[in-house]
């Protein structure tokens, strides 16, 4: 995490996280591969998108603030902290219970999100299927992998293309390479 949003632990149990101006959010690889050059966290605590996480489900935020940093340009999110209850990010295989759990927070996610329509331009529809897309991770490795998980991404398809069965990989690869047929089929839905 850069050094511009690392969270800052507190005495009381809250962290204070602030994002960074748009030029440098763009360092991260969620912001490059989103275009996120606003805030959408603060977009939808503004439009009450948070009041909408099922109860079992606790993102964390108390508040988020606009206005933050040098130009005004930055966002202020406090939050509980809540680091004893993620998961691990190590080497350790998640157990059943911990699939099942992520998968029902998903799934009740979905469900009070249903018919959502997102009017406020959160996510460009086709962007949401190009976090792992062959021109993503292409511009990862041309900045030479500065985070991790999309070099996972990369060594995963490498995987999957060597194994799967080549009218399979060829049927997916065209879809890695290109999603708009998918995003265009999935919105039609």
């Amino acid at each position: 995490m850069s050094r511009s949003n690392r969270a800052k632990p507190s005495l009381r149990g809250f962290v204070g996280l602030r994002t960074a101006a748009a030029a440098r959010r763009r360092r991260r690889a969620i912001g490059r591969t989103t275009g996120d050059i606003g805030c959408r966290p603060l977009r939808a605590w503004e439009a009450g998108l948070y009041d909408v996480a099922p109860g079992h489900i606790d993102h964390g935020v108390v508040g988020v603030a606009a206005g933050d940093g040098r130009n005004g340009w930055g966002t202020a999110l406090l939050m509980r902290d809540l680091s004893a209850s993620l998961a691990s990010t190590g080497d350790r295989l998640f157990s059943e219970e911990e699939h099942l759990a992520f998968l029902g927070a998903m799934a009740a996610m979905c469900a009070a999100t249903w018919g959502w329509e997102d009017d406020l331009d959160l996510l460009a529809y086709p962007r949401r299927w190009e976090f792992f897309a062959e021109a993503t991770l292409v511009g990862e490795q041309a900045l030479g992998w500065p985070e991790r998980v999309p070099e996972i991404a990369d060594e995963g398809w490498r995987r999957f293309f060597a194994a799967a069965p080549p009218a399979v990989a060829d049927g997916v690869q065209s879809l890695w390479r290109d999603v708009g047929p998918l995003a265009e089929a999935l919105a039609a839905t």
